[in-house]
């Protein structure tokens, strides 16, 4: 019985025409975005074009200034009325190299000016095009969106839910906390298919998923609204303070900082372990960075060796005077400096913070 309920419920939400809409919507976001590319490459190199013969005639007036040469030292002259004249001469000199920049200056501001106004004229409808679409909530066909439910916490009354949504050309991964009271809770975690999802998705300026609304019906018609979503995980689950994903990425709840859940695994020089933190892309995430003294010594506070791995005692930290570089000492809980040229157990951890997709709160 409550099956047939589910399934008529699913007959009635159907898939909105308008979900069909959101693979069009991230072409045309790409497509204005690449416009935008266009202008600014094109308009750049108008001010240079421009600026160039502006500079040359600058620059030459400048060199016939450098050309010019004071009068040598008369026989009539003492040596301090030379000197004072030497003075008074590059005076001049300075004051009329001064006029010249400024007036140089003057115009290269003019025509940047000038050129940027143009710009901004011809940006404005195309940035106002992509923020209508970004304004847009897309709903997601019900059978474009695929769930499963794990572990229920009794205490929080909730459900680990992880999604895979599919688009077309485009699918994305999202995990959340699905809060079910303890008395229907057996009963869909036995039978999942009773829950119909109701997903909703936004994008970014880059035609990115960036928020989104879900939530599930259930066959007597009432409505669970999921919490804490963040898209691009699709496992979850909590410990201490933290939530881990099966991206391999470690979600920090106090201080709002995600990890790499594992370093590089082998000694490291400090501008290595730079690059290799700049250049990491786990969890499709492009902001990864060196952490700081600070950062590391609140993981280590924090008991991180359930959920991190880390193949040696000593992690890189961001901190660097002249030739040395400070790292942090997981065998202890303490901080140290060596030369950045140093590797011996030492190690890179990448970590990001303030713009992961998060929505919501983790209470």
């Amino acid at each position: 019985m409550l099956k047939q309920k589910a399934d008529q419920l699913r007959k009635e939400v159907g898939s909105p025409a308008t979900a069909l809409g959101i693979d069009d919507a991230i072409k045309e976001i790409k497509e204005i975005n690449r416009a935008l590319n266009k202008l600014e490459t094109e308009f750049s190199a108008e001010i240079t074009r421009q600026v160039k013969p502006v500079r040359q005639f600058y620059v030459s007036k400048m060199n016939k200034v450098y050309n010019i040469g004071i009068h040598p030292k008369s026989m009539y002259e003492t040596d301090s009325d030379y000197k004072k004249r030497v003075a008074q001469f590059d005076s001049q000199i300075s004051k009329i190299k001064s006029k010249i920049k400024s007036e140089m200056n003057l115009k290269i501001s003019d025509i940047r000016q000038k050129i940027d106004y143009e710009l901004r004229q011809q940006r404005k409808p195309l940035l106002n095009q992509r923020a209508e679409i970004t304004k847009q909530v897309f709903p997601i066909g019900i059978g474009n969106v695929s769930f499963k439910l794990g572990f229920y916490n009794a205490e929080k009354q909730q459900f680990d839910v992880s999604f895979e949504i599919k688009e077309k050309k485009h699918t994305v991964d999202a995990s959340a906390f699905l809060p079910i009271p303890k008395k229907k809770a057996a009963q869909y975690g036995k039978h999942q298919e009773l829950l119909v999802p109701d997903v909703n998705l936004q994008l970014n300026d880059e035609g990115e998923f960036i928020s989104g609304w879900f939530s599930f019906s259930g066959p007597e018609r009432e409505e669970y609204v999921c919490k804490s979503i963040i898209l691009g995980a699709k496992g979850i689950h909590l410990h201490q303070g933290f939530i881990v994903f099966d991206n391999q990425t470690v979600l920090d709840k106090q201080t709002g900082l995600m990890w790499a859940s594992q370093d590089n695994g082998r000694d490291i020089y400090w501008y290595d372990a730079k690059d290799y933190c700049e250049n990491y892309r786990i969890g499709g995430y492009t902001d990864w960075r060196l952490p700081s003294m600070s950062e590391l010594g609140k993981l280590y506070s924090a008991g991180y060796k359930d959920f991190i791995k880390l193949t040696n005692c000593c992690v890189w930290s961001e901190k660097t005077s002249d030739s040395s570089a400070s790292f942090f000492g997981f065998n202890g809980g303490h901080w140290c400096s060596a030369t950045q040229s140093n590797t011996r157990n030492l190690r890179a951890l990448p970590v990001r913070g303030g713009n992961y997709k998060l929505f919501n709160n983790f209470d």
